[in-house]
């Protein structure tokens, strides 16, 4: 009858071990250590840094709120243009309405379009910026 060997190494120092096959567990004959050969409850443990996975779902969180902040500007921006825009078509059109009774409606056709330039130049500054 021959005995049979299994090569281990020990979860301590790494030494390479021969054990008797059939044995569940067996001491490390450099540090001492317990090594189970044979676990029917064997478990793998994993080290998780909870405090990396916390600051990675922070900066997702700051991330969302930065992205939420830009549109509600871009919206306000948009909103602040229509707004412009419309108030330099309200003077042309009833500078126009006025040109057809007298000249003195020409002031409100000059002061709708400085709206309308003054407005689209500084939305186009603002693109040119980002």
């Amino acid at each position: 009858m021959s005995i049979r060997f299994i090569a281990v190494k020990c979860p301590q120092c790494e030494a390479d071990l021969s054990i008797e096959e059939g044995r569940p567990f067996a001491f490390c004959t450099y540090c001492g250590t317990k090594v189970m050969i044979k676990d029917e409850n064997e478990h793998i443990y994993r080290n998780i840094d909870e405090a990396r996975i916390k600051e990675s779902e922070t900066e997702r969180i700051v991330r969302l709120r930065e992205l939420e902040l830009e549109e509600k500007e871009k919206t306000h921006e948009r909103k602040t243009k229509m707004i412009a825009y419309g108030i330099a078509l309200a003077f042309v059109l009833i500078g126009s309405l006025i040109c057809i009774v007298s000249i003195n409606g020409i002031w409100g056709i000059l002061i709708g379009g400085y709206i309308a330039l003054f407005t689209y130049s500084k939305n186009r500054k603002r693109s040119d910026e980002t």
